[in-house]
């Protein structure tokens, strides 16, 4: 069984904290919700800074309610 923390459970600290603190306390996974801006570049150093610290990564866009099929 793998353990995560999402992202936004550390809000306002910054994603470089939030990785930081997940791999000392253990965690397999940190969720990042993609609120903002991304590109493909910070994403990519994202996933290598998660590595680095024997994470993974698991993204989630979020979106309008208007723009869901539902």
């Amino acid at each position: 069984m793998k353990f995560g923390l999402a992202s936004m459970s550390l809000f306002p600290l910054p994603l470089g904290s939030v990785l930081r603190l997940a791999s000392k306390a253990g965690f397999d996974f940190v969720e990042v919700f993609l609120l903002g801006k991304w590109t493909k570049e910070r994403v990519s150093r994202l996933i290598g800074s998660a590595a680095m610290l024997s994470l993974e990564l698991h993204f989630h866009e979020v979106w309008p309610t208007d723009r869901s099929e539902k």
